[in-house]
Formats: structure tokens, C-alpha cells, sequence
């Protein structure tokens, strides 16, 4: 870098976006997580701070020559000759200088212009580093989308001009797989390759798009993943509603036709299908017990299930269906990730559901209607 507004596109480039409440809230001193990171102060015109990994400390520049005199007292000394034996992270090799057409604005921007044109100048996109776009999916996820444990973004790659993220929930043992926007404005719980659903899902739907059923009551089902993260938030806040509603409504949970957290959830699943069908008594209670307790042989115990006619409805489902068999044959598996789960194959079908947490609801006396809703990983 030969110029001091290259050397700061560059700290920009691989900065960490934070938000002025969040930076404010380390009084001067950042967690270890953000130790020897450059911060983006997004709501300060783009200013960097660096965190100095010996003590934690925080320095923030004012402007370009400020950074560029703090960060000569904070480097190490390097010759030429050890410098060459780095190898350059390809993602920071081109600096990330601001355009005339999009740019960060300057504390002269802020008094020369009014509120009106201010709200034209915007972030460049590539200004967001692989780094900050695994702390915007970290954060929103932690802080959105779940509520027990602990979300880790271990891994992310490039992919369809989006970034594919690999998210390890410290509640289960099998990664998943989600998506963020390069801009890091949009988060995707689940993608699905269009190319590898064939079209004969579509002509299923014939059945119900003429005209929708009739019932004696409104139908409610609801298509989760055992073990979706996204799936259990809508199931709890699901279940009240159920309970208040009583006999008043068909309420079935149901499976979406592929399984993502490994064979814990497809056991699961298996258990869930057979006490709904043949406890449906005990199923609520077990479910209620199962998305707080996060696995099933207390809330077996606790919901007064039948353990033996449990075990022999789960293995007659698991032949009728091929669970297991699909699940050992990695040839069928869904893009080659996702085991096959087709017990409510039928109704995925008719209904086009493609992930979890997709609600099949019932709207008004005696009718069913579908909606599809959130993803889910």
C-alpha cells in the first residue's frame, strides 16, 4: 500500500461492522474474540478502530492520517527479505478505496451537505470482509433467531454470487448450512438447489388448487425439522395457541421430506410421528417437554408415554417408509447433504414445501388452506 487512503480502503476492507450502542458498550476495552481485528464504526461515517491484541485496548482514528500514524506505533518491525516469506491473504490484496459514485463520508461531508443528500452516501459492498459478514450472521443469529445455546460460523465460502456460511449450534452435533448476502443485509437460513427439485412436485398441488377441502373443523399443520433451530422457535410459539384452542382445531405436526441435523433427527422424527399417532394424548406434553429439555428419554418418562408400543410403531414406520434405508443410502440423499424423510412425502408434495417451519393453516369454519412461511436450518 503507497498511500494513506489505500491503507485505510484496505483496514475498511477487513474490518469487523459494529454498531455505535455495541461499540460503546466496550468502554475502550474489546472482548478477546476481537483481538488484533480493525472495527467498522458503521454509524460514525466509516472511522476504524483497531484492537490491540497484547491488552485489548481499543484505538480509534479520527481520519486517514490519524490511523496511519497509530498503526506505525502499534506495528511490529518487519525487513523486506521476512516480509516476502508471507503469503498475502488474497481476499486483501486489492485495497477497497472509496469510488466517486459510492463512498464513506467525511466529517466535511457531514457540514457541507444537507440531511437530505447525506442519506445518499451508503457503504461500499466491498468493504464487508468474509470475517464481517461471519460476525453479522453470528450476531443476528444468536441474537434473532435462537434462544438456547450458542451459533458459530466455523466456516464460509463464495457460492451463486452469495457467501454459504457453515454454522455450528452448540445444542447439536451436526453443522448446517445458511446463507448471507455479500452486502451482509440479507441472511438465508436454507437455500435449495432449483435445478435438483424435479417438476413433479408442482403437479401435485392439482388436488387442492381448484377448490380447498372441506372439513368439520380447520386443519393446522405444521412442517419442522425435529431439530431446526427455526423450526422449534415457531413450534413454541405454536403450542400456546394450540393448547388455548383446544378441540376447536385438527393440529398435526409433520415432517418436511428431508432431514439436516443428522440421525438424531431422523430417530426423533420417527418417535414424534408414532406417540402423535398412537399416544395423541401424550404427544403435546412431550413435545412441550422435548423443545425445552432438547432430547427425549426424560420427556418420555415425564409425559407417561408407552415406551414399548412406542418401540414397535417406530419400527414398523421405519419399514413402511425406508427410513433407515434411506438414511444409509447417501445416493438419494437430497443435493447429496440430506437424507430422504418420507413419512409426509404426500403432503410436501401437495403442499410444495421446501423447508422447515412452513405452517399449513386453516383459515375459517370447516376449511384448510396452506401458507408457506420461514426456512429453516
Amino acid at each position: 500500500m503507497g498511500k494513506p487512503e489505500e491503507f485505510l480502503g484496505t483496514m475498511r476492507q477487513v474490518a469487523i461492522g459494529v454498531a455505535k450502542k455495541d461499540f460503546e458498550s466496550f468502554r475502550g476495552q474489546a472482548p478477546q474474540r476481537l483481538a488484533g481485528k480493525f472495527l467498522l464504526l458503521v454509524d460514525e461515517s466509516g472511522k476504524i478502530a483497531y484492537v490491540n491484541p497484547a491488552n485489548l485496548k481499543i484505538h480509534k482514528f479520527e481520519n486517514t492520517d490519524d490511523a496511519l500514524e497509530g498503526m506505525k506505533q502499534l506495528a511490529l518491525g518487519i525487513n523486506n527479505a521476512n516480509l516476502n516469506k508471507i503469503k498475502a491473504n488474497k481476499e486483501t490484496t486489492k485495497p477497497a478505496v472509496a469510488s466517486d459514485k459510492v463512498k464513506f463520508k467525511t466529517d466535511k461531508d457531514n457540514n457541507d451537505e444537507s440531511d437530505e443528500t447525506a442519506t445518499k452516501w451508503k457503504q461500499p459492498i466491498q468493504g464487508l470482509s468474509t470475517d464481517n459478514l461471519k460476525w453479522i450472521a453470528e450476531k443476528y443469529i444468536n441474537n434473532v433467531l435462537i434462544t438456547n445455546g450458542q451459533a458459530t460460523v466455523t466456516d464460509i465460502k463464495s457460492v451463486f454470487g452469495i457467501y454459504a456460511l457453515t454454522v455450528k449450534l452448540s445444542t447439536q452435533e451436526e453443522p448446517i448450512t445458511s446463507y448471507i448476502s455479500p452486502d451482509g443485509k440479507m441472511f438465508f437460513p436454507q437455500g435449495l438447489n432449483i435445478e435438483e427439485r424435479t417438476t413433479s412436485d408442482a403437479t401435485t398441488t392439482e388436488e387442492t388448487d381448484d377448490k380447498l377441502l372441506t372439513k368439520q373443523k380447520p386443519e393446522v399443520e405444521l412442517f419442522v425439522m425435529s431439530h431446526c433451530p427455526f423450526g422449534t422457535q415457531i413450534e413454541k410459539g405454536m403450542l400456546p395457541v394450540v393448547t388455548a384452542l383446544g378441540e376447536s382445531i385438527d393440529f398435526k405436526v409433520k415432517f418436511v421430506d428431508y432431514a439436516m441435523h443428522g440421525e438424531v433427527e431422523v430417530k426423533e422424527q420417527l418417535k414424534q410421528y408414532c406417540i402423535q399417532k398412537e399416544q395423541p394424548d401424550k404427544f403435546l406434553n412431550y413435545l412441550t417437554c422435548f423443545l425445552q429439555a432438547g432430547e427425549s428419554t426424560t420427556c418420555l418418562v415425564a409425559s407417561a408415554v408407552d415406551t414399548v408400543a412406542l418401540d414397535t410403531c417406530t419400527t414398523t414406520a421405519d419399514t413402511e417408509f425406508s427410513v433407515t434405508k434411506n438414511y444409509e443410502d447417501k445416493a438419494s440423499w437430497l443435493s447429496g447433504n440430506y437424507p430422504r424423510f418420507n413419512i409426509f412425502l404426500k403432503e410436501n408434495q401437495v403442499y410444495g414445501v421446501v423447508s422447515s417451519s412452513v405452517p399449513t393453516s386453516g383459515f375459517g369454519t370447516g376449511t384448510t388452506a396452506n401458507t408457506n412461511n420461514s426456512a429453516c436450518h
